[in-house]
């Protein structure tokens, strides 16, 4: 069984050759910051090397317990940034917020994209549109 005597070796590795995920070191005894929360690997320093894969969420922290800035959702698979937000902010579920005040303008749609109904687009949907 796996110890930290006898080292934490990949099962399928028979050769000890390689750590099972979460550990390193050259008897594969050292483990990283929460094992990588299973969102990474374990690197030969003791670091954790987080995820960044849009099927498997992009990670980041010691432990790669936490979203990398700009993606949301349980498995961090969910972007939202300035160029998928143009017209709001990102919500801590990924979807959009639109602004709705005068000095970042009026917008709407998934991705606050367009104007709100009755605002100028050459105003950055700040101003009234005229007819």
């Amino acid at each position: 069984a796996a110890s930290l005597a006898t080292g934490f070796w990949a099962a399928v590795d028979t050769g000890c050759r390689t750590c099972q995920d979460g550990y390193s070191g050259a008897s594969c005894d050292r483990a990283c910051p929460g094992l990588c929360s299973g969102h990474g690997t374990c690197a030969g320093d003791g670091t954790c090397q987080c995820l960044r894969s849009a099927s498997r969420g992009s990670w980041a922290g010691a432990s790669c317990a936490s979203c990398l800035s700009g993606f949301y959702g349980a498995n961090c698979t969910i972007q939202c940034n300035p160029t998928t937000c143009v017209g709001g902010t990102c919500q801590a579920d990924g979807s959009c917020a639109c602004h709705a005040n005068a000095s970042a303008g009026y917008f709407s749609g998934p991705a606050c994209r367009r104007c709100r109904s009755g605002f100028d687009a050459g105003s950055s949907c700040r101003t009234c549109a005229r007819d």
